[in-house]
């Protein structure tokens, strides 16, 4: 099946799912965060804030906990007219607006791209090798090119991986994937 098939599937899918279910599955996805995670050397973690219209998982969850150790938080800031992604620091307080549905900071405070230990990965559906499919813009594509090798790449997803997304030359696979 080609990415744009797979997109459409399991975006639909993800749609189709309850509030309650989205709320339930986040959590649990969260918890298995922090039991297969070793944030030991982690110190700031890239993390997307949620797409509540989309029935994303509540990232909100993750960054909570991770104020909670002391691990710093930054967010994409996107640039629709170049497709590439700034990061800034995120924090409770934190004011947010909606850029094309998009939660960003409404006056970002934008770090260097090498302090990143971690990165969630947002995605519509996942392989057993590592390799996504996300909404098709290639930002993370082109985001994920420029961070350090030993940056660890973790997606979350409600759905357990396909068999095989065949990587263009862009992509980059996670370390890991949790469902």
């Amino acid at each position: 099946m080609s990415k744009q098939q797979l997109r459409s599937i399991y975006l639909s899918k993800r749609r189709a799912l309850s509030s309650k279910e989205v709320g339930e599955r986040s959590q649990q996805i969260c918890q298995r965060f922090f039991d297969a995670i070793d944030l030991e050397q982690v110190s700031c973690v890239h993390c997307y804030l949620p797409m509540v219209n989309n029935n994303e998982i509540n990232t909100l969850l993750l960054i909570e906990e991770f104020h909670k150790r002391g691990i710093e938080v930054v967010v994409p800031v996107a640039d629709f007219e170049t497709h590439e992604m700034q990061i800034a620091q995120y924090t409770k307080s934190t004011p947010l607006l909606l850029k094309k549905g998009i939660p960003e900071p409404s006056e970002p405070h934008f770090v260097e791209i090498d302090q990143i230990d971690l990165v969630v990965l947002p995605l519509a559906i996942f392989d057993v090798t590592g390799f996504r499919v996300g909404y098709g813009g290639g930002f993370y594509d082109r985001f994920l090119q420029k961070i350090n090798d030993d940056v660890q790449l973790v997606g979350l997803s409600f759905f357990d991986p396909v068999d095989d997304i065949d990587p263009n030359e862009y992509d980059v696979a996670m370390n890991a994937c949790l469902t």
